[in-house]
């Protein structure tokens, strides 16, 4: 009887475990990410500009389509790998999750912080430039609603599962976890385009990877993202 419990013990944590061993590595992780931004960014810039989108429900829109099309192109390489959606996301957000997502971006702002104070003294970056988004600070609320659906609902969920659940899971199997998690950071900060933004998302990109690595669950990051771009929106969008 203790024997049969003891194996449905060792069976229980291989399972729990099994979302950590990927069967990709490094280079499968690169041109899989490469890939599909280039075909959800090429998509987003001919929506943008062949296309006459006007507004910004309709342009938040074509946001919401771009990340879909990430989701869409990570799966398809997941499916290739054989892994098991429940496996790769982990286990359920749970307490675990919910308490460490405060603490993660508690610690992010105020990292963030000081980093970027290091970089206006060092290197005379503008810390304050706002990030452009393309949208006007002024919508109508089905304007702000697409917003909404695009920057906290699409965009975390999307670029979790391909920055850390994709690349710097791939990248970790080969190069292991420091260098793993600054390459997927500085990539994901480089994405972003202007200085500042590139520092605080390096940033955060770090502080996901640690929420990722705590609770060995993707919804963590996703969870800390969305609070994050949360936040954000309603600096931009709600409070001007």
């Amino acid at each position: 009887m203790s024997e049969d419990s003891s194996n449905l013990e060792t069976k229980h944590k291989s399972s729990a475990q099994s979302d950590w061993r990927t069967s990709w590595g490094a280079w499968s992780a690169l041109l899989a990410v490469l890939a599909t931004l280039l075909f959800s960014y090429g998509t987003l810039g001919v929506l943008t500009s062949r296309v006459s989108v006007e507004g910004d429900a309709l342009l938040a829109l074509s946001y919401s389509f771009s990340g879909i099309l990430l989701l869409i192109c990570s799966w398809y390489f997941l499916r290739l790998q054989r892994v098991k959606i429940s496996d790769f996301f982990g286990a359920p957000p749970g307490l675990k999750t919910l308490l460490s997502v405060p603490v993660l971006f508690i610690a992010y702002v105020i990292i963030s912080s000081y980093v970027l104070e290091l970089a206006y003294r060092i290197l005379s970056i503008d810390v304050n430039q706002e990030q452009s988004f393309g949208f006007q600070a002024q919508s109508s609320w089905v304007g702000l609603v697409s917003i909404f659906f695009a920057l906290v609902v699409i965009a975390p969920i999307s670029e979790e599962v391909l920055y850390r659940g994709i690349l710097y899971r791939g990248l970790r199997n080969s190069t292991g976890r420091v260098v793993a998690a600054i390459i997927t950071s500085i990539l994901f900060g480089f994405l972003h385009g202007q200085w500042n933004v590139a520092i605080d998302t390096f940033v955060l990109s770090l502080l996901l990877i640690v929420g990722l690595e705590y609770t060995k669950s993707l919804w963590t990051p996703i969870f800390l993202h969305g609070l994050k771009n949360f936040i954000a929106f309603c600096l931009l969008f709600l409070l001007t």
